[in-house]
């Protein structure tokens, strides 16, 4: 079947694990585990707030990054912003983007050939859907983020705590504040998603605390 194929096309639109397996297989050294279909399927949930926790090296970045290329190819929102630990690591997972929306052979095929609308830079990707992915450290201020006259739809928050951020219980309130006083208003209210992947750093950290509350998947 050619990966032109309106229908693989729609099979992958409908099954962003299916999409991964067949783009990105060059990016996966093992067998996907069981839990891998069950991320994916939670980072398509219609869930406003949705958090998975998996052990080091349990791909969650891999994924999220797989998914999030596949949604800014197909124009599933407008304005998706990556928070990592750092500035420096949440470029790097814009790097990773940004060479897979260049290089990807089936990735291209699959949606026409032209993938990126502009050359992207340190901390942006541009797609040909419209969609702009952005990077920004978790110390960073958000408040005002925009892309033209819109503000971010999507945040993916990725192992945004370090040792240092959980040595004590005012540090995760720091954190949880910056979550609700901070990222969430900064938002598209009505279509704003937020996808949280965290390995929990400590007994008390935002992953457990979040754990607990109602409005979480």
């Amino acid at each position: 079947m050619s990966l032109s194929d309106r229908a693989l096309l729609r099979a992958i639109s409908d099954d962003r694990a299916l999409g991964s397996a067949m783009l990105f297989a060059h990016r996966h050294e093992f067998s996907s585990p069981d839990f891998h279909p069950l991320i994916m399927d939670l980072w398509r949930s219609a869930e406003e707030l949705v958090m998975i926790e998996a052990f080091r090296e349990g791909a969650k970045t891999t994924l999220a990054e797989e998914f999030l290329t596949m949604e800014a190819a197909f124009g599933n929102f407008f304005y998706c912003v990556i928070f990592g630990e750092t500035y420096a690591k949440a470029c790097q997972k814009i790097e990773a983007i940004a060479f897979e929306a260049r290089t990807n052979i089936k990735l291209a095929k699959l949606f026409g050939g032209k993938v990126l609308s502009r050359k992207p830079i340190e901390n942006k990707v541009w797609f040909e859907s419209g969609a702009l992915i952005e990077g920004a450290g978790w110390e960073q201020e958000i408040t005002g983020f925009k892309y033209l006259d819109r503000r971010p739809d999507r945040a993916y928050l990725d192992d945004v705590e370090n040792l240092e951020r959980v040595r004590s219980g005012e540090s995760v309130d720091a954190g949880m504040e910056k979550l609700y006083r901070e990222v969430l208003p900064a938002m598209d209210k009505t279509r704003r998603r937020i996808r949280f992947t965290e390995t929990p750093r400590a007994a008390d950290c935002m992953a457990v605390r979040i754990r607990a509350l109602s409005d979480w998947l």
